[in-house]
Formats: structure tokens, C-alpha cells, sequence
């Protein structure tokens, strides 16, 4: 996974000293929060962004779990299921 990163991440050196959030980013966390909802969670968590991230389909973040066979469906699968193992 690092070295998927290294390489889409490799023609962006330019780096700015004040973070502002994107309009991406603002999506992401839109759909991290829909997730959440939609998953009966009373907070959204790391695996939330994770799968908001996938699912938001056009950032380095998509396209690296793309490139190595993770979908959106699969994470949600996966918290679905640790959250029913953990009940």
C-alpha cells in the first residue's frame, strides 16, 4: 500500500504551511457522516472515513484502495461485522 501511495502521491511535492479543508475534504466528511447514520453509529470513526474515502471515488485516498481491491462495500462489510461481533 505505501509504495501505491509513494506513486500517486510522487507529482505533488507542493506543500502548503496552512491547512484549509477542500471541498473533497468536505465531502468526505459529508459521507463519513451519512455512513455513520446509516450504520446506526452514534459516532463517526476511522473506519467511517476510511469507507467515506473510497466511496467519495476521485482522491489518491479512491484510487490507492482501488488499486489494491478494496471497495466501499467491502470496508462497510467489514465494520458491519465487527460491530455485530462486539455486541
Amino acid at each position: 500500500m505505501r509504495s501505491v501511495l509513494e506513486k500517486l502521491t510522487a507529482k505533488k511535492s507542493h506543500r502548503s504551511s496552512v491547512m484549509r479543508p477542500t471541498s473533497r475534504v468536505k465531502k468526505v466528511m459529508e459521507l463519513a457522516f451519512n455512513i455513520c447514520g446509516a450504520m446506526g453509529a452514534t459516532r463517526v470513526t476511522t473506519g467511517h472515513i476510511l469507507a467515506a474515502l473510497a466511496r467519495e471515488g476521485e482522491g489518491v485516498a479512491a484510487q490507492a484502495l482501488a488499486d489494491v481491491g478494496i471497495t466501499p462495500n467491502a470496508i462497510e462489510s467489514t465494520m458491519a461485522a465487527l460491530s455485530e461481533s462486539e455486541a
